[in-house]
């Protein structure tokens, strides 16, 4: 008895889509993939995470500088390396921040014997070195990303920004301004200090040539707090987030506008003024 032969090919009345339909769904797919792809963007889908290992070196610095001052009951400070950078827009000049270090606070010895100064002196009162630990040196920011100026999510001019209260009275994220200098033990066991100069000074210090040679940075006390009476908030904010200097189509939203406004968001690590307590969160 024969069998009956089954029909693979589907059902007579079935059909393949023709080139028509085909063109229709990658129309609506396309139409799709434009309301998505910026939303998406938004959201940072689409950016590696450069952003995300340099907020967690800061975040990382910041940390440690809390451990250590609590530790060893003396100020440590987390410093910041300033750097020139033009926007990719308009080749404006801005200041940024492109790496971190972690100090200590010289002893009253220290700077009376290797610095001929007084403990109470500007100079003296100023006086930071490095740590004698691989946190100690200055650590790069990853290429692509700096510290940019934020105060209360509003941009400004990182210049103001760096004065902090020292200068002007109107620091509102707890800058203070430090020299950095690096203590070496020689053969004969005596100590070296070499004082480490920036390799650039924000434009509103060269008018005063005694300031010319500052860091700015983030100062913890031997409690845990940070050295400031008059930030303006309890929770201070570093603003990690693209360079200024990077192509547009890496930078912004909407890269092909003529003049791109909404950046990729950036990492905020957020420095508690009165605990020292670090945490990271995503740019408002």
């Amino acid at each position: 008895m024969s069998k009956k032969r089954r029909n693979t090919c589907g059902s007579r009345g079935e059909r393949g889509i023709t080139l028509v339909e085909m063109l229709i769904v990658l129309g609506i797919l396309a139409i799709v993939a434009s309301v998505a792809v910026p939303a998406l963007a938004r959201m940072g889908a689409f950016s590696n995470d450069d952003l995300g290992d340099s907020a967690r070196s800061v975040y990382g610095m910041l940390r440690a500088a809390r451990v250590y001052a609590t530790t060893f009951r003396t100020e440590t400070a987390v410093v910041y390396t300033l750097q020139r950078a033009n926007d990719s827009r308009d080749d404006a000049e801005q200041t940024i921040v492109d790496g971190v270090g972690l100090c200590r606070k010289m002893t009253d010895g220290e700077v009376r014997h290797l610095l001929g100064a007084s403990p109470t002196s500007d100079r003296g009162r100023r006086a930071f070195t490095l740590v004698g630990s691989q946190e100690g040196r200055f650590k790069r920011l990853l290429d692509g990303t700096c510290i940019r100026a934020a105060v209360d999510n509003i941009t400004v001019d990182l210049d103001d920004q760096l004065l902090g209260e020292e200068l002007n009275g109107a620091s509102r994220q707890g800058l203070f301004l430090v020299r950095v200098y690096q203590i070496t033990e020689q053969a004969d066991g005596s100590l070296q200090t070499v004082r480490i100069a920036p390799r650039i000074a924000t434009p509103k210090f060269k008018s005063n040539s005694s300031l010319a040679d500052l860091f700015p940075a983030h100062v913890l006390k031997p409690s845990g707090e940070v050295k400031d009476e008059h930030a303006t908030q309890v929770r201070l904010a570093v603003l990690v987030a693209r360079s200024p200097d990077v192509p547009s189509r890496d930078r912004f939203v909407e890269y092909m506008s003529a003049n791109p406004q909404e950046e990729v968001p950036g990492v905020r690590v957020e420095l508690n003024k009165l605990s020292g307590r670090v945490k990271m969160t995503d740019e408002e």
